[in-house]
């Protein structure tokens, strides 16, 4: 499949290429703006102006961003301070200090509090998985590996050592009237799966290729989350929204292992593609009251797929989980 002289350095073929995008600006206040961009970029053998000679080093890519700019030259800060000062109640007060304490990990939970309001967020989570693999709850060795888990296949020859994922999450969130709020959710996601040769493996089949230590790797943008909040309950101290969201299926799902030579990868593993492949719906309930310097909450929150299968012809599992949590506030 590869010509009798190549080079895997694309940069040493001859090739033209195509770029554009479109960049979005909105001022929120003096010196606070909010910027979204998408640019895509094409390179192909065939836009050089000798015609090219190679399609082997063709490709794309896009990209989207996201910010949120503070221009510090027109803050002045130390004014914004005493206008504050100036203008406060007792009445401010007491709202401010009535504002639920959500923990960081729990999704969905705030609200904001007026028509008009707009919060811009940035979420990012690292998982790391390692250790022994497992046979119900108990740890196995390679032999047992070899002999049982791969029994009507070509058996396996390697294992997963480590795996690490990360997620990076935009959270964008406008309040058209005071009892509703619109969150969109755009994610992006890679995924790192270190493998390891397992002892007494079969042997590599005829023509067969691997390199153990090349570690299985896919990336991209994940699902994207929709989701209106509807306040149920606002009260100073006590209050309980809902959210009726849904997760739509931007993440891929044919995320393939990288080809050696000539030998195709196929298909990597469900727990490495970048989303479900599936509509999902994520209905939630969350609650936070407090009273002086007391504060606690709680959250039901669950995912149903919508769909049977996906693409790539699985589904992922429905979820549930409830968090609560509790606190004192030492100072304010």
């Amino acid at each position: 499949k590869l010509p009798q002289d190549f080079a895997s350095d694309h940069r040493l073929a001859s090739f033209g290429s195509l770029s554009g995008g479109v960049t979005l600006n909105k001022r929120l206040v003096r010196g606070i703006e909010l910027e979204a961009g998408f640019e895509y970029y094409t390179r192909a053998s065939s836009f050089a102006f000798s015609g090219g000679n190679s399609s082997f080093a063709d490709f794309d890519y896009y990209v989207a961003n996201a910010a949120l700019k503070f221009g510090l030259e027109t803050l002045n800060l130390n004014q914004v301070g005493r206008s504050r000062s100036a203008s406060s109640s007792p009445h401010d007060h007491a709202t401010h200090h009535d504002h639920p304490f959500i923990p960081a990990g729990i999704m969905f939970g705030h609200a904001l509090d007026k028509a008009g309001d707009i919060m811009v967020g940035y979420r990012f989570m690292y998982a790391r998985q390692s250790g022994d693999i497992l046979r119900g709850s108990h740890s196995v060795g390679d032999m047992e590996i070899v002999n049982q888990a791969c029994v009507g296949t070509e058996g396996c020859r390697l294992a997963p050592e480590s795996m690490n994922m990360r997620m990076h999450m935009l959270d964008i969130m406008y309040a058209p009237t005071r009892w509703l709020n619109l969150m969109l959710m755009p994610q992006f996601m890679d995924m790192e799966m270190q493998l390891r040769p397992l002892e007494g493996r079969p042997p590599l089949r005829a023509g067969g290729h691997e390199h153990p230590g090349t570690p299985h790797a896919t990336g991209g943008v994940a699902d994207t989350i929709m989701m209106p909040l509807i306040k149920l309950i606002d009260k100073p101290n006590h209050r309980l929204h809902m959210g009726l969201g849904f997760s739509a299926p931007t993440g891929s799902v044919d995320q393939e292992i990288r080809r050696m030579a000539k030998a195709e990868g196929g298909i990597i593993h469900f727990d490495m593609q970048l989303g479900s492949g599936t509509w999902d719906f994520l209905p939630n309930l969350t609650y936070a009251g407090n009273h002086a310097n007391w504060y606690w909450g709680g959250q039901l929150y669950g995912t149903k797929r919508l769909e049977n299968r996906n693409e790539s012809g699985y589904r992922l599992g429905d979820l549930f989980q409830a968090s609560t949590w509790g606190g004192y506030r030492l100072t304010n």
